[in-house]
């Protein structure tokens, strides 16, 4: 079972993106099929927290890691 202070800890790992990053993500995933407003619908994350964090990327690359 994962705690927050795991969760913590990989987001700090992988890096916080910036808000002007997360939006620009954000606008990508609006456009996207699989997107329902809140949550992929392919890898099951919730985007507005996803979207913060540089490591992270697109499962059917529309936007990457930094």
């Amino acid at each position: 079972m994962i705690n927050s202070f795991d969760i913590k800890s990989v987001c700090e790992s992988l890096g916080i993106a910036d808000q002007s990053l997360a939006q620009d993500r954000l606008k990508i995933c609006s456009k996207c099929p699989h997107y329902n407003g809140n949550q992929c619908q392919k890898c099951g994350c919730f985007m507005f927290i996803k979207a913060r964090i540089k490591g992270m990327e697109c499962p059917i690359g529309l936007w990457g890691k930094l």
